[in-house]
């Protein structure tokens, strides 16, 4: 039986929208922090050594390459941290007033090193010092800053990525639940079914042999009343054909009795009722003791009705002259039913074990009624044929615990 599960396109849907939202969060919380992270000066360790050179030997060339340095600043970056960004651009301001005071001190030093320009000189070194031991805080800040960013972005994706992982191992499990309550609600109904269909076939049987078989026979009784004695066989004749096509009816109708036989020897008694002796022989063959115990009476009954389907198949369509069913106990119970038919092409096969019946309608019932009985008994089947060269078809069955 085709089962349809209704959710798994809703929780396909779940799953697809928790995935583009960890991506997402993901893509942002990454960017958002690379761009955060970003140095807020250039040329850092370059800043270092003219700031030292500048200390130990005061010179007018020294200082101006410290002073072109500190120009290739982007205070532009310190945007992202206002407080930053506002000192930096005051201490922009005064460090460009320094840098004037202590280029024409040099200027002057250089003319006339007197000892009042020399003092002067280390002043306003001083207080470039004081300036870049403020950057260096500041540089400090925004080091601690973006590592305290990094760290809230790897805790919150890790956090996103656990929630998301559980949010989607609680809808696999709510979404398996379903699923083996669809299939128990599927195989209980199933089961209903064939309980029902053989309850029903045994109401037909036994109304065809109550009613019309008995009516059959007394039209025969009343035909031998007739003056026309050949008239009154050919009618005796005719209805004691239809009389034994109830029988047959009746017999494939009506369940098997597995307590007084076994099912071999119901197989055969079925076997016996369905092919014509004279045309078709039939042999059961069994590889070594076969063990049945582990299926119980209802099991059986699917079992022989699986069976019985095959027989009507062979019966009606593979023209064949000899059918062998054999059976083999081993960690399964495998059942393979042979014919010696004309057999189908390669896509009749193809098309009934892929079980797409579009182009089989005849064949549609019977094989679905053969997968429904398998479901039950938790079992597989599958048909290979070569068009001339018959048929087989392989069933295994799982045993009971």
């Amino acid at each position: 039986m085709a089962i349809l599960f209704c959710g798994e396109k809703e929780t396909m849907k779940h799953r697809n929208s928790i995935l583009a939202v960890l991506i997402f969060l993901a893509a942002s919380l990454f960017f958002g922090c690379r761009a955060s992270g970003n140095p807020a000066y250039i040329n850092t360790s370059e800043t270092y050594r003219l700031w030292t050179e500048l200390h130990s030997s005061k010179s007018l060339q020294s200082a101006e390459a410290f002073f072109e340095s500190i120009e290739q600043y982007d205070f532009d970056i310190l945007k992202l941290y206002p407080n930053v960004f506002l000192q930096s651009q005051s201490d922009k301001l005064i460090m460009a007033q320094h840098k004037q005071e202590l280029l024409e001190l040099l200027k002057k030093y250089e003319v006339d090193p007197s000892s009042d320009l020399e003092i002067k000189i280390d002043e306003t070194i001083n207080k470039i010092d004081i300036l870049m031991i403020n950057y260096i805080q500041r540089r400090n800040y925004i080091v601690e800053e973006t590592q305290h960013r990094y760290k809230n972005f790897y805790i919150i994706l890790i956090v996103v990525i656990l929630a998301s992982i559980t949010i989607l191992l609680l809808l696999n499990e709510r979404e398996l639940k379903k699923k083996d309550n669809r299939i128990s609600q599927s195989e209980s109904f199933l089961k209903h079914t064939m309980e029902v269909q053989e309850t029903e076939r045994s109401r037909i049987s036994r109304e065809l042999h109550d009613t019309v078989a008995q009516s059959m026979r007394y039209v025969s009784i009343l035909a031998e009343k007739i003056s026309d004695k050949e008239l009154a066989d050919t009618i005796i004749s005719v209805q004691n054909d239809n009389i034994e096509d109830i029988r047959k009816m009746c017999y494939n109708l009506a369940p098997p009795n597995f307590k007084n036989m076994n099912i071999i020897d119901t197989l055969n008694v079925l076997a016996d009722k369905i092919f014509d002796k004279n045309i078709t022989q039939v042999r059961i063959v069994t590889n070594g003791t076969i063990d049945f115990s582990a299926f119980s009476d209802e099991q059986f009954i699917n079992i022989y009705r699986v069976i019985q389907e095959l027989f009507q198949n062979i019966r009606k369509h593979a023209q064949a002259s000899e059918v062998t069913i054999l059976f083999r106990d081993e960690d399964v119970l495998k059942i393979i039913i042979s014919d010696d038919g004309i057999g189908m092409n390669s896509k009749m096969i193809s098309d009934i074990n892929s079980r797409n019946f579009d182009l089989h309608q005849n064949l549609h019932f019977g094989i679905q009624n053969i997968l429904e009985r398998l479901q039950l008994l938790d079992g597989t089947i599958e048909f290979r044929s070569t068009e001339d060269c018959g048929t087989s078809v392989f069933i295994e069955l799982k045993k009971n615990p």
